[in-house]
């Protein structure tokens, strides 16, 4: 299998890496960067398949090498990807492992896993020897923002002193969270969010339609153009659940301004800055729906479609206008967090706003 083919919606930083690679202006270090989930990883991957082919037209996707390669099996394939301290080597190889078998594996580290200097040290001992094959070798760090401040200092060595036929390749987010004297000897190549309608064709392809699963459509929404996050996200109802605490919490139907206090207060401290902003994510996706159908557009168009006819009351009862305007006060929410605003009270703040916003219809 020939992994370029595979990678989608990446055009641009795909085309510049053949282009770089035909001129051979392919630099010994590059940066992959993007958000999650959008194929920088399984780009890397292709370009390995191309540089250690054995084909005389690269990659042939048929030598043993770039079999190999697409199965994370190749002894001139060297990938670090974070670790959480005190797990050794195991579950990252057995997730290499699931990624290299299944194209739409998600490969997602552990939030507190870090990228250690050993593992750099490590890397960087293996670069150093005999390649096993004929040829180049590569090697990958993903997440390269996870490494700690002795492990950036290792790799910038790394990078500064390249080995003929050595080629690596950093993945990340956000360059701005790498060593500026590691950005600045990197060839750097950007990848985009993936399209919402990717995504979905993904989803209903992959996934069963289980009754328990939410909606395909409202899965790639959330996702913000990632495919890994749409596919971690999408295979059971936690999703479906968490959107309609959501919309019980934020119902537009208090009346007593003690009674929202209690609400919010009794959500206490499991009601942090990340859970608020993933319910804000559900409930923005839900005003959108509800401004879709009252402009009277398809409802085929709509995210949250197992949820159609409570859409249907909410978009009849409320005008265009509160519509949008509810959506600013959760936009406000989400400012007012961004500033280490308590999550608890700017959400407080967030729902009185919203049933003021409903005292005001009912006056008319």
């Amino acid at each position: 299998m020939r992994l370029f083919d595979h990678i989608r919606h990446q055009e641009p930083a795909i085309a510049a890496l053949q282009s770089a690679r035909a001129r051979g202006r392919l630099a010994h270090a590059m940066l992959f960067w993007g958000p999650e989930g959008v194929g920088k990883l399984r780009s890397a991957q292709a370009l390995a398949q191309m540089l250690l082919c054995e084909g005389s037209e690269p990659p042939c996707a048929s030598c043993v090498s770039c079999e190999r390669v697409r199965r994370l099996t190749h002894p001139d394939l060297l990938i670090v990807v974070p670790a959480a301290r005190g797990e050794g080597d195991v579950r990252s190889h057995m997730a290499l492992e699931a990624y290299g078998e299944d194209l739409y594996h998600c490969f997602q580290a552990p939030p507190n896993a870090s990228i250690l200097i050993d593992q750099i040290r490590e890397l960087k001992s293996e670069s150093s020897k005999a390649r096993v094959e004929r040829g180049n070798r590569v090697a990958i760090i993903r997440d390269a923002e996870r490494m700690t401040p002795e492990a950036a200092q290792a790799a910038l060595k790394l990078i500064e002193e390249p080995r003929p036929g050595t080629y690596l390749v950093l993945t990340c987010r956000d360059p701005q969270q790498l060593l500026p004297t590691i950005l600045s000897r990197c060839q750097r190549f950007r990848f985009r969010p993936l399209p919402r309608s990717f995504i979905e064709e993904v989803l209903r392809e992959q996934r069963p339609a289980e009754e328990e699963a939410p909606p395909a459509r409202l899965v790639s929404a959330l996702a913000r153009g990632s495919l890994s996050r749409a596919l971690a996200g999408g295979g059971d109802g936690d999703l479906r659940r968490e959107r309609d605490r959501a919309l019980e919490l934020f119902a537009v139907t208090y009346r007593d301004p003690a009674e929202v206090t209690g609400k919010v207060r009794a959500l206490g401290r499991a009601w942090d800055t990340a859970r608020a902003r993933a319910a804000v994510d559900l409930l923005m996706m839900w005003y959108e729906d509800l401004l879709h159908l009252r402009l009277g557009l398809s409802e085929e168009d709509v995210a949250n479609s197992d949820r159609l006819e409570r859409l249907r009351a909410e978009a009849s009862a409320a005008g265009a206008e509160e519509i949008k305007r509810r959506g600013r006060i959760l936009e406000e929410l989400l400012e007012a967090m961004e500033r280490n605003v308590n999550p608890v009270l700017a959400t407080e703040t967030a729902l009185l706003r919203l049933s003021r916003l409903a005292g005001e219809r009912d006056l008319f």
